[in-house]
């Protein structure tokens, strides 16, 4: 393999390690990657490149700090915002009248946050990825743009036309493989750049379909693939060699598209070009595309999509010429009826596990040549993927981000059962619509054994109707004398009790798995506590969920002190209003040294078990074990 090919693959990884600022670990690799070259390669210019490169790649990566008040000038659009910049500093600007150029004053700035739950989409670390991590908290336009760009996006916006919002400005509910390769445009300029190398040659056709792209450019926002367009024309017109074009892909796409290291726009492209390269039959190849496209929309969508992997190549030339109709103000009904992909066989969520064995037939992929052994190697990764969804041997507990209110999702091994408790809603956002149902259906969790409304608060049962609405219930539990249907230890401590408020009513759950012992308030207070202290023999409990958000009207020291859990665990939002969780509540678990995670920092909290194996993980990225 070319040396240079082999550095850039590197540099590759060093730029999506950069755009995950994931340091520690680019850290260790940069030195695992410069030890290789030593070794491998007696000249230090790859060393040299690889260093400078890496480098060049991380400061590209680094965010630019708090943003000055000031101008800034609006450089894409979305439907409900638009990012604006000012030299270096990038910003989120809430305005959906926005267009290309206006220019905002902004005086006042805030973090941007957003929920984080594992496997659905999140605003924030979205933006992270672009390295924007600051909104404007105020701000005026004080003017607007009378540019080409500008006057063209707000003609179409009035038109309404999703097609070409989706294509030309990426406006859409939802991302799709079309949309994500920008194939309509890609294939028009391809479609030209063919036309003209028939008649001219490559002598013309790379420079001259350059040139239209970039004229494109003055009328229309750059997709990511038109970037890579230009590059793979320019690194053909400079030399028809494969592994130079690679070269140049891998090298130069990252420090242009800032968080692009792991686009479909950019991978799909190589690994059919790598599968081109293998001198495999047209037969094999067409396999390995579908078995690699199958895998990379399990990966970026969680879901298969029949139409993009059986009808891709006629479904991109149809789009092409759609496309060049609208742009011309033609019309094509016929055209405009096809399916625009998610046409779904089912969605799924790949965990740590299937990662890893993709990662395993990629390398395949890049190493060898024989084509049984990288079927076999994807044929892998599918049955990895279908065994943890209908095969999954843990015992998971899903404490879901939806802010200041209480979710919880008990899913027994091989999904025998599944419980809720609480299914919490917010007076701005449909947490049901937006966050319950899409994370069961990533789930695949097709009905509730039992859905306990822990009391008749909105943050705890305000999504209850509305859940039935969506998804069959077999039991919703409202009273404290009610069992739960499993076949496993799940009790209500404390049916009979003195309640002096509706807090005080609050069922309070108490479950047991895999030698863990879980205990969730709801919102009881420190009277609760007394009266379940005096009842039962708490001291077992390894995980606790704090009443009422972790106020201070519970979770009282004497509580905490006998309980003793491993693992504290507060729902709450971030800046709530009601102050929560309390500063006297955080010095006792201090005190106390028990662990805690809360989902206005840490987002969803997962805890999962099989026998003596039991493991968290959060939303953001941390990871620990419970001692046995």
């Amino acid at each position: 393999m070319n040396r240079w090919l082999i550095v850039s693959l590197c540099g590759w990884a060093v730029s999506y390690l950069a755009s995950r600022k994931a340091y520690v670990f680019l850290l260790f690799f940069c030195l695992f990657a410069l030890l290789y070259f030593s070794l491998r390669f007696s000249s230090r210019r790859y060393s040299l490149f690889f260093l400078v490169f890496s480098c060049a790649l991380t400061l590209h990566n680094l965010p630019a700090g708090e943003p000055p008040d000031g101008l800034y000038t609006v450089y894409e659009v979305k439907k409900e915002y638009c990012l604006a910049r000012n030299g270096r500093h990038l910003v989120v600007i809430y305005e959906p009248d926005a267009a290309y150029h206006d220019r905002f004053e902004v005086r006042s700035f805030q973090k941007i946050t957003s929920l984080k739950n594992l496997s659905l989409f999140s605003f924030q670390e979205h933006m992270e990825r672009k390295n924007v991590s600051w909104a404007a908290a105020s701000h005026q336009k004080v003017s607007g743009s009378g540019s080409r760009k500008a006057r063209l996006y707000r003609k179409i916006r009035e038109q309404d036309d999703p097609f070409l919002l989706s294509s030309l400005y990426r406006i859409h509910t939802e991302d799709t493989l079309f949309s994500s390769l920008g194939v309509p445009q890609v294939t028009l300029f391809s479609m030209i750049e063919r036309s003209i190398r028939r008649r001219k040659g490559n002598g013309w056709s790379r420079p001259v379909s350059i040139a239209i792209v970039l004229l494109y450019a003055l009328f229309f926002p750059f997709h990511p693939a038109c970037v890579r367009f230009v590059l793979v024309q320019f690194s053909k017109w400079m030399s028809p060699d494969w592994q130079l074009s690679m070269i140049v892909q891998m090298t130069a796409y990252p420090l242009l598209v800032p968080g692009g290291a792991d686009d479909l726009v950019l991978i799909v492209p190589m690994l059919f070009t790598w599968i081109a390269q293998k001198g495999w039959t047209a037969r094999q190849e067409r396999i390995a595309r579908l078995l690699f496209l199958v895998l990379l929309q399990i990966v970026f969508f969680s879901k298969i999509d029949l139409v993009s992997l059986f009808l891709f190549s006629c479904l991109k030339t149809l789009y092409a010429f759609l496309f060049a109709g609208k742009l011309l103000g033609l019309s094509f009904p016929f055209l405009e009826q096809l399916p625009a992909g998610n046409f779904l066989v089912f969605d799924t969520h790949p965990g740590l596990l299937f990662k890893g064995a993709f990662c395993v037939a990629i390398a395949a992929l890049l190493v060898t040549p024989r084509f049984r052994k990288i079927a076999a190697y994807s044929f892998m990764s599918l049955v990895v993927l279908f065994a943890s969804i209908y095969c999954d041997p843990f015992f998971h507990v899903y404490m879901l981000d939806i802010g200041q209110g209480d979710c919880t999702l008990i899913v027994e091994p091989f999904k025998k059962s599944a419980v809720m408790i609480d299914a919490g809603q917010n007076l701005y956002r449909d947490n049901v619509e937006q966050i319950i149902v899409p994370f069961l259906r990533s789930r695949h969790i097709g009905e509730l054994t039992a859905l306990i409304a822990t009391h008749d608060d909105f943050d705890h049962s305000g999504g209850v109707e509305s859940l039935a609405q969506h998804i069959p219930i077999g039991q919703v539990i409202t009273k404290r004398n009610e069992p739960v249907d499993v076949d496993y230890p799940f009790y209500s401590l404390a049916p009979e009790r003195q309640a002096k408020d509706e807090n005080d009513e609050s069922i309070v759950s108490y479950f047991s798995y895999d030698g863990t012992d879980y205990l969730w308030m709801g919102d009881a207070g420190i009277d609760v506590e007394k009266q379940l202290l005096e009842q039962y023999d708490l001291s077992g409990v390894d995980v606790l969920k704090l009443g009422h958000h972790g106020s201070g009207t519970s979770s009282s020291f004497g509580f905490l002190m006998e309980t003793d859990p491993q693992l504290a665990l507060i729902s709450v939002g971030k800046n709530n209003r009601y102050k929560h969780p309390h500063a006297q509540v955080l010095d006792s678990l201090a005190e106390l040294r028990i662990d805690t995670l809360m989902t206005k920092e840490d987002g969803m909290v997962h805890l999962f078990s099989w026998n003596s194996i039991r493991l968290f993980e959060t939303a953001s990225g941390k990871i620990g074990f419970l001692k046995s």
